[in-house]
């Protein structure tokens, strides 16, 4: 089973099309995207996921169909919980400007994220044979998404301000290490750091 990973260009254009709605945005406090790097996740109706997913796994999809797993946490009870690795191997990671525009504090910056049907990487669900079975996501509904977390990992601070060809960025600041950014590729192109509120965690199986 193998899972399609995206070019460059088709997770650049994804990244540059994230954004959330604030009509009142701070534009003089940049908002830290910052956490620990725990998910602890309850999914909706985990429960019947029980003795099907055995593990979840963060893992890296190569461009020639391999992957390779950086981080693993047990399901159970309808959830799950995994640290994100402290630090991420440079090789898994892209500088910041092939990713976004806008005005960026330090372009030594290198990134990667967790990201939507095409990010460098997914959260997995593996079965008792040890084989992927599907994908979770943190989004606001199951279908037809209008927001959704993005999981991003930069390897030193960085504040993005300013705009691009396609997107706002809501005066974003990057502490080194992960980080959460919330979306929506459905209005005003702006990309943001402040939590919206209301999203929830589904997993998604393969077919």
């Amino acid at each position: 089973m193998k899972k399609k990973f995206y070019s460059f260009a088709a997770f650049a254009f994804f990244c540059a099309s994230l954004l959330f709605v604030s009509c009142n945005r701070d534009v003089d406090e940049p908002t830290s995207g910052a956490f620990d790097g725990r998910i602890t996740a309850t999914v909706v109706n985990g429960s019947q996921l029980n003795g099907i997913v055995s593990t979840v796994r963060l893992v890296y999809f190569e461009d020639w169909g391999g992957d390779v797993t950086l981080a693993t946490g047990t399901f159970s009870n309808g959830g799950f919980s995994l640290n994100l690795p402290e630090a991420v191997p440079s090789r898994y990671l892209f500088n910041i400007e092939e990713i976004f525009g806008g005005e960026i504090s330090d372009t030594r910056t290198n990134i990667t994220f967790i990201g939507i049907d095409g990010g460098p990487l997914s959260l997995m669900g593996y079965n008792r044979e040890g084989f992927p079975i599907g994908q979770f996501n943190r989004i606001d509904r199951a279908y037809s998404a209008t927001m959704w977390a993005i999981y991003i990992y930069v390897d030193r601070g960085v504040r993005i301000t300013g705009s691009d060809d396609w997107s706002d960025f809501d005066n974003i600041s990057l502490t080194r290490g992960w980080n959460i950014m919330y979306t929506n590729p459905n209005s005003g192109g702006i990309i943001t750091t402040k939590d919206p509120g209301g999203l929830r965690w589904f997993f998604y199986p393969w077919d």
